[in-house]
């Protein structure tokens, strides 16, 4: 069974690569078909580290570290926070929180692909900062609780009008901080198996393989295309955070 989660793994590396996914929402209950749910998460904690790690790498001339600076120091704040306080975090009112964040950057992404007015973008530099801090703590915290903050980071960068490079590598280079911080957290907890780690030394040049894969598949998607997948992607994210408010 741990092939068969591997292999889907690769898949998804890939396409996460290609289009950030709301990530926990797939591999969370992925692995907990075979681990527990406290040890899918810390699986998918190191997962992610490994894999935003070797993103930031292949996607490295598309950061735009500007805003890595802003949204980093916030977000490892949140992602302490969220790592520590994971365990008594209400998992639907989060999703809500997640749902009401990703609706509003998608309107405010498809209010983007039109040009704004002069008016319009000097009162959205006059916000920026504010936004930016409140974004990282807000991603941080959700992600560093393993609830897929990273969605409100992608919504946010998306509707700056980022190429969906920009995203990839801006977004996975904010994520490493986060993981790196819910990691050690977790390992101090005792909640790291050491018997697991050697899937992670098997998995490391597959990711590698897979992110270059999927850094030649978006050189081939212009403009348009990438738009219309972004705001596609972020249609079924809503979608599904639907889905899960519901059950």
């Amino acid at each position: 069974m741990i092939f068969l989660i591997l292999a889907v793994l690769i898949f998804m590396a890939i396409l996460n690569a290609i289009i950030p996914l709301p990530g926990f929402s797939f591999f969370i209950p992925l692995l907990s078909t075979v681990m527990s749910t406290q040890g899918a998460l810390t699986f998918a904690t190191i997962y992610f580290l490994i894999s935003s790690s070797i993103i930031v790498f292949v996607f490295r001339k598309y950061l735009r570290k500007e805003l890595i600076i802003l949204l980093l120091p916030a977000s490892i704040i949140g992602a302490l926070a969220g790592s520590f306080f994971s365990a008594a975090l209400n998992e639907k009112l989060l999703t809500a929180v997640i749902f009401i964040f990703v609706v509003y950057f998608l309107i405010k992404k498809i209010r983007a692909l039109k040009q704004p007015t002069d008016k319009e973008v000097k009162k959205s530099s006059k916000k920026e900062r504010h936004t930016v801090a409140f974004v990282g703590i807000v991603s941080g915290f959700l992600q560093g609780g393993g609830l897929g903050g990273g969605d409100v980071r992608n919504g946010f960068l998306y509707a700056k009008g980022l190429t969906m490079q920009e995203v990839r590598a801006t977004t996975a280079a904010v994520g490493v901080g986060n993981f790196l911080i819910a990691m050690i957290t977790r390992g101090a907890t005792g909640h790291i198996v050491i018997e697991q780690l050697w899937v992670f030394l098997v998995m490391i040049p597959l990711l590698v393989g897979a992110t270059y894969i999927a850094r030649h598949i978006t050189t081939k998607l212009n403009h348009k295309m990438q738009n219309g997948i972004v705001v596609g992607l972020m249609v079924v994210a809503v979608g599904l955070l639907v889905i899960k408010l519901v059950q």
